[in-house]
């Protein structure tokens, strides 16, 4: 379904979580405080709220030019299932006529040259379609944009020592053009890419440090870059890979026929704050609404072939729970509180235990 990008002036102003720089007499004191295992973990979790705040920027920039209402940053609820619990957290969440639009945003360095899709993530996601499909909202769907980002800066600025302000500015530079692209895919066509051989992405096993202790083994698919060039070459190049990638079973099955594809740059008047950033490429694959009726409906039908040809689990049909996470934690606030010694604790020993059984808010 095409969904136009506003033409007014835009700004948009995202929530970050601190980044929390470090004087000298406080590294000291956490450096007598913790122990050497655990402040190296800090780092690490340091870094990993510097991943957050850029994903959260650019799913910010996704709802100001696509709407939609983001959704918090953390959450307690849970999802379970038959075969333990997982969390489920869509990145926007739009009501429109006759359904809701999940939206799912990926933003990647240029420098990498690829995005991670979660297969759990995945499964997450056609299993919340199918829930609301079984609800008569015959028009939901889901998208997932992925976005390019680097100039030429990026290779002498270490984002994780940045505070809130400069990473905003610094991803804002509309000098060096940070933002690079933005490619936009319905998931019809996200699962058929995933499906083929041609597209066949190599699916990445590593281990993933967890803030419950230890590590978890974690697999995704790698989509390269050079293959979101291509798909932002729009409709001539997607002719063609039409035309060479495809059987009439499959195009029929995933709908490939009624996607539609629309390019523009984005506005010209486009503020995080009062940084503007420089106009970026847009590419939007969609589906249009009698299209959108066909896929749904063919998924409804054929999810279980589809998911088991990409090689993921269909959740639809297993036993289902919502349940609340009980555990009383160590809120944002309190962390910040914790970690800037204005709670007036002097022992952090029995609360960097605690943290290795929870979810550390960043």
């Amino acid at each position: 379904m095409k969904r136009g990008a506003k033409k007014e002036s835009i700004r948009f102003n995202p929530v970050l979580l601190k980044q929390g720089k470090n004087t000298e007499d406080e590294k000291d004191q956490q450096q007598y405080l913790l122990d050497e295992s655990y402040y190296a973990e800090l780092g690490k979790l340091k870094k990993k709220r510097c991943k957050d705040n850029i994903g959260r920027y650019y799913v910010e920039l996704f709802a100001s030019l696509y709407n939609g209402s983001v959704n918090p940053l953390f959450k307690s609820d849970l999802e379970s299932y038959s075969f333990g619990n997982r969390k489920f957290r869509p990145d926007i969440t739009e009501r429109v006529s006759e359904g809701i639009l999940d939206k799912e945003v990926k933003s990647f360095d240029k420098r990498s040259s690829k995005s991670f899709v979660s297969p759990k993530q995945l499964e997450n996601y056609c299993h919340n379609l199918l829930q609301h499909l079984d609800q008569g909202l015959e028009m939901s769907h889901i998208e997932y944009g992925f976005f390019r980002y680097g100039g030429m800066s990026t290779r002498k600025v270490n984002f994780s020592t940045l505070s809130e302000q400069e990473l905003k500015k610094h991803l804002s530079q509309s000098q060096r053009e940070m933002t690079k692209d933005l490619l936009i895919l319905p998931l019809n066509l996200l699962l058929f890419i995933l499906s083929t051989r041609r597209y066949a992405y190599n699916t990445k096993t590593f281990n993933q440090s967890s803030s419950r202790g230890g590590l978890v083994e974690a697999k995704y698919w790698l989509l390269e870059g050079s293959d979101i060039r291509r798909l932002h070459q729009g409709p001539v190049s997607f002719a063609h890979f039409l035309k060479d990638s495809f059987n009439g079973k499959s195009r029929e099955m995933f709908a490939l026929d009624n996607i539609e594809i629309e390019q523009k740059s984005s506005p010209e008047r486009l503020y995080c704050g009062k940084y503007k950033l420089a106009p970026f490429k847009i590419t939007y694959y969609f589906l249009n609404p009698e299209g959108l009726k066909i896929w749904n409906s063919n998924f409804v039908l054929n999810h279980k072939s589809i998911l088991e040809e990409i090689g993921i689990d269909d959740l639809h049909h297993k036993e289902e729970q919502t349940v609340r996470n009980n555990h009383k934690g160590i809120t944002n606030e309190e962390w910040e509180e914790l970690i800037s010694g204005r709670d007036g604790r002097k022992d952090l020993s029995s609360l960097s235990l605690a943290l290795s059984s929870q979810d550390v808010p960043f």
